[in-house]
């Protein structure tokens, strides 16, 4: 049986690739969010504006 030893940096650079790994999850997570509620926000824009844009481009076509 052949003896696996494991050092303290080893054991940091675990820590920190967990670390890293948990930060990018989060910030892929926060940058879903964000496109979501532009999504959102500009759909309402759209829905709430349309009359004054197609209003608008009759005048200046």
């Amino acid at each position: 049986m052949k003896t696996v030893t494991l050092t303290l940096e080893d054991l940091w650079v675990f820590i920190i690739r967990a670390v890293e790994f948990f930060i990018a999850a989060v910030l892929l997570i926060l940058v879903i969010l964000i496109f979501h509620k532009l999504r959102q926000y500009f759909n309402f824009v759209k829905a709430n504006c349309s009359p004054a844009i197609s209003s608008l481009s009759q005048i200046h076509p």
